[in-house]
């Protein structure tokens, strides 16, 4: 009876020790809200540059390869290429004598456009990312309680025209007519 008594029996420092026990296992349930957040911002972040990477991906390679069964004259395949600020360069990969058509500067165009943009929209899923994990963490490395960042957060881009622009949609262009090699 006496061991049991003792064992019961309050101590100066047994609050002082449930209170840091408390405050210890909050900081780490804290931590662990934080940990899911930063996972679920990284994982939808990645999720959706998959996405424009495949996306620009796929115009690449539509570029390159070109129509050569168009009915109305081939397209010529393209080359795809970074630009100067984040911007693509698309160049017709062959240099004819007869010089590049409207419709291939039009196609060059529209590419260049197209791929620009999806750069571009990367470039804002990473800075969206980046803000939503300065949200999470917060600036205080020794306060583990901060935010978790909803999935409504995240940010969808409009997706690219599906075809290049149709004959009656181009507009003329000036410039050298074999997307940069210097003939005409």
């Amino acid at each position: 009876m006496l061991i049991s008594a003792r064992a019961y029996r309050s101590t100066p420092n047994d609050t002082t020790s449930k209170g840091f026990v408390r405050k210890s296992v909050k900081e780490v349930a804290d931590l662990q809200l934080e940990a899911q957040s930063i996972a679920a911002v990284l994982r939808d972040g990645h999720a959706e540059l998959e996405h424009v990477q495949k996306r620009a991906r796929e115009l690449s390679a539509e570029a390159r390869k070109g129509n050569p069964d168009r009915s109305a004259g081939p397209d010529p395949g393209l080359l795809v290429s970074d630009g100067p600020n984040g911007t693509v360069k698309v160049v017709e990969a062959f240099c004819g004598v007869e010089g590049t058509s409207q419709r291939t500067k039009d196609l060059m165009q529209w590419y260049a456009d197209t791929l620009t943009g999806l750069v571009a929209h990367a470039a804002e899923i990473d800075a969206a990312v980046t803000r939503a994990l300065k949200r999470s963490h917060g600036g205080d490395p020794h306060n583990a309680g901060h935010a978790t960042t909803p999935r409504s957060t995240r940010t969808s881009y409009p997706a690219p025209p599906s075809s290049p622009p149709s004959e009656a949609m181009r507009t003329r262009r000036s410039g050298p007519s074999c997307g940069g090699c210097g003939h005409r």
